[in-house]
């Protein structure tokens, strides 16, 4: 429950902080909020979550520039 809680609060930074504008970073969070959102077991959610953080630090920053 804690992954999915992250997650939200991942999503809501992204949006907050670039906006509704394109982005191709978007659709790939989308993605993983799916995956996140398919997951049955506890397993699935870290795995899930550590793809959005390692996404996270690869894009830092990015999700300003157009």
């Amino acid at each position: 429950m804690s992954s999915r809680i992250t997650m939200a609060a991942f999503m809501w930074s992204l949006l907050l902080t670039h906006g509704c504008g394109p982005n191709p970073l978007v659709g790939e969070v989308e993605a993983m909020r799916d995956e996140m959102c398919a997951c049955k077991d506890q397993d699935c959610a870290e795995r899930v979550l550590k793809q959005l953080k390692t996404f996270d630090k690869e894009n830092k920053g990015k999700h300003n520039q157009k």
